[in-house]
């Protein structure tokens, strides 16, 4: 092999290494990751609005977590709200602390609990909410039915996802 062949064939075996050793950068992409979804608890199945509280209650570990979504349903007859109380644990489920909304105004904090509610209702109706929990261990959602009563049924699911 003459001179010019040994150095193009040099030249060829640096560019292939060159290659090899960056094409993990040149061809990464970024890849959505991958989420994992999951039923969580037993939900709740056709309780009546004015069942005892602790029968309206969702206790859920959402350690493994990032964000559950809620799907609860009112078969309703008579109810003309849905109010969720939501309360989180960071300590195993020990304790409970509601969640918490702030606001400023000249210079001062205001801390208020969270309660979520739905508009006036007067039909059947899904209500499908995200809520975040990368920073918890456990949950209590209570639901409550504004006029609820026996007739007035509540089914819930919750899924659980991360990534």
């Amino acid at each position: 092999m003459n001179n010019l062949g040994a150095n193009k064939m040099k030249f060829i075996i640096k560019i292939a290494l060159i290659i090899a050793i960056l094409a993990p950068s040149l061809h990464a992409q970024k890849i959505a990751p991958y989420t994992r979804k999951t039923l969580i608890g037993a939900g709740l199945a056709a309780v009546a609005a004015n069942a005892a509280a602790a029968s309206r209650t969702l206790t859920l570990d959402v350690t493994p977590y990032d964000q559950i979504t809620l799907v609860l349903t009112l078969s309703r007859t008579a109810g003309v709200a849905i109010t969720l109380t939501i309360t989180e644990s960071v300590d195993g489920g020990s304790t409970y602390g509601a969640q918490h909304s702030s606001s400023v105004a000249s210079g001062t904090v205001t801390i208020s609990p969270v309660t979520w509610t739905t508009g006036t209702i007067s039909a059947d109706y899904t209500l499908s909410l995200p809520i975040g929990c990368k920073s918890i261990t456990h949950m209590k959602i209570v639901v409550a039915v504004t006029t609820g009563g026996a007739a007035d049924l509540i089914t819930a699911k919750v899924m659980g996802g991360t990534s």
